[in-house]
């Protein structure tokens, strides 16, 4: 037997960092180029932690805003009773 490494698990592993946006592949002729810049990452890492804390700010205002609308509707209750 043959030893060394199966292509078919080095296919799956660079289709599946293709899939997860981590390699880029271009296909040039019969070939497939593969690369990957440490850039790239670190700017999609910024950009998802922006967008989280912009979600983030977001439920927090919405917190906010449910909890005035308690406090004001305790107040209304309070002055029934």
């Amino acid at each position: 037997s043959k030893r060394g490494i199966n292509s078919m698990v080095v296919k799956e592993v660079l289709q599946s960092l293709v899939d997860d946006d981590l390699v880029k592949q271009e296909k040039i002729g019969a070939s497939n180029y593969y690369w990957s810049f440490p850039a790239e990452a670190s700017v999609k890492v910024a950009a998802e932690a922006a967008r989280v804390e912009g979600e983030l700010a977001a439920a927090r205002k919405r917190n906010q805003e449910l909890d005035a609308a308690v406090a004001q509707e305790r107040t209304k209750a309070a002055a029934f009773a």
